[in-house]
């Protein structure tokens, strides 16, 4: 009786490890780099993604918002398997823009990053936020110039920030 179990339990093991494997040759097809962010895991590293690294485009909708603005959505897949979301956001005056920038920092969890510039006193030209959000736990960098807003989703603080990068939107006091 132990030896048809232990035969059932080696049967069960290989055929698991089997389905691993095609799980992971599948993965690693459509995701070249995903091998490197999984051993980078694995040995507890930081992993970043490099220059060889790309965004690849998935969908893309748009529409309106409840207050009468519009919005672009699209979806990237890294070639390391991160989910990337890039949400242009085109709101009727700067004072909508504003609210919706002003509510997401309420619900932040945790702001990484918080940025200002302004042409006058009262009028910012240009915020910028890195947080973690609360609801999603999603981490966010929120650009604000004027009634636009650019919103980056990624469950990677490094993806979010490294494709911001290559949008070409520059920090203050980084050089491009």
């Amino acid at each position: 009786m132990t030896k048809k179990i232990s035969k059932i339990l080696m049967l069960s093991l290989v055929t698991a490890m089997g389905l691993l494997i095609i799980v992971f040759v599948s993965e690693a097809r459509r995701c070249p780099y995903f091998p490197k962010r999984l051993r980078s895991r694995i040995l507890l590293q930081p992993y970043s993604p490099g220059s060889d690294v790309d965004f690849k485009w998935q969908m893309s909708a748009s529409g309106n918002t409840p207050d009468g603005g519009r919005f672009d959505d699209s979806q990237y897949l890294s070639t390391d398997c991160i989910k990337i979301s890039v949400t242009y956001y085109l709101f009727p005056s700067g004072v909508a823009a504003r609210r919706r920038f002003d509510s997401s920092l309420e619900t932040a969890r945790t702001v990484y990053a918080k940025r200002v510039e302004s042409d006058t006193d009262t009028n910012p030209s240009d915020q910028r936020i890195v947080f973690a959000g609360q609801p999603n736990g999603l981490y966010e960098i929120l650009h604000r110039n004027g009634n636009r807003l650019l919103q980056i989703e990624s469950s990677s603080l490094n993806h979010a920030l490294e494709y911001e990068r290559r949008l070409g939107i520059h920090i203050a006091g980084e050089r491009p």
